[in-house]
């Protein structure tokens, strides 16, 4: 099982595309991660769908509230009753808004050495971009201020295997 970070931007913020691509060409021409990791873009592409569904079960639950999803809809001039599609890509957005946009998740490598080198590497972006890293082992964000050598639930290095057997003991 992997190990997965993700760089997001703080809570509360949107960042238009053209930031999200100069964030995603900085990791790769200031550090080594696509070498050390797989990485998944968050941006672009096709967007999976289902947003809007699962946000009108946060709604019912009260996990968020509809007031302000409507609030930021007309903030942001979105029109989420045009249609499937529209409601889909308010959702997301209102999600990314309130619990971080996705940017860049990474699958940390397994061994030590690499791991230590790509956490180096996504803090360094983290802090170079004013992003967060988001651990969801954890459930919350990586401290930038105090990040520790390996992100906090990647465990202590293996203990080195010692098979001491009766008959090898002296007495």
């Amino acid at each position: 099982m992997a190990y997965n970070l993700t760089l997001e931007a703080p809570r509360g913020i949107l960042l238009p595309l053209d930031e999200l691509q100069r964030i995603e060409e900085a990791l790769r021409e200031e550090t080594k991660l696509d070498y050390l990791c797989e990485l998944i873009m968050h941006f672009g592409g096709r967007q999976p769908r289902g947003h809007s569904l699962a946000l009108s079960k946060y709604f019912e639950n009260g996990v968020l509230s509809a007031d302000e999803y409507e609030k930021f809809c007309t903030l942001h001039n979105l029109t989420p009753d045009r249609g499937e599609t529209e409601a889909d890509a308010a959702a997301r957005l209102f999600l990314s808004y309130k619990w971080g946009q996705g940017i860049i998740t990474a699958s940390m490598p397994r061994d030590r050495d690499g791991i230590l080198k790509a956490y180096r590497f996504m803090i360094d972006v983290a802090r170079r971009h004013n992003l967060v890293i988001h651990d969801p082992q954890i459930g919350k964000d990586i401290d930038l201020d105090n990040p520790g050598e390996l992100p906090p639930m990647y465990g202590p290095p293996p203990r080195p295997n010692r098979s001491w057997f009766s008959w090898m003991r002296s007495s």
